[in-house]
């Protein structure tokens, strides 16, 4: 077993820049975390996520961040995830108050910025390319 945290991030968006990034996958990551610590302990999902924190004396694995390109092909991939996959988790991450200017106006949206997905690297893996900002 592999376990890897993957987020797939939108770079469609011009306003998404390298700070930005670190900023949504801090959110992704927030949001995986609180959901494994409320998972049921005795799944599979639970075994590898703690399988995943113990690959650090910090407590987190590997975690790869890809190219999601636009909200279409970011939740293609998702999509593609099998359902027999027991030991596996996605999700959608919408940011409610994402800041985008329209020449001097600057809009607070609610706007799908990037996804996670918690698989095992063993038995699955995207057709992304490395995020390279």
């Amino acid at each position: 077993m592999k376990p890897i945290l993957y987020v797939l991030v939108r770079t469609d968006l011009d306003s998404m820049t390298p700070g930005r990034v670190a900023a949504q996958v801090g959110h992704a990551v927030s949001v995986f975390h609180g959901m494994m610590e409320r998972a049921d302990p005795e799944t599979d999902l639970f075994n590898m996520y703690t399988k995943w924190k113990s690959e650090t004396p910090y407590g987190y694995g590997t975690k790869i961040i890809l190219d999601g390109q636009n909200l279409d092909r970011l939740l293609e991939e998702l999509y593609k995830i099998p359902g027999d996959l027991v030991s596996s988790l996605s999700r959608c991450i919408t940011d409610p108050e994402y800041a985008v200017r329209d020449g001097e106006v600057i809009h607070i949206l609610p706007v799908d910025t990037c996804a996670f997905a918690f698989v095992d690297a063993d038995n699955y893996s995207f057709s992304l390319e490395l995020y390279n900002g």
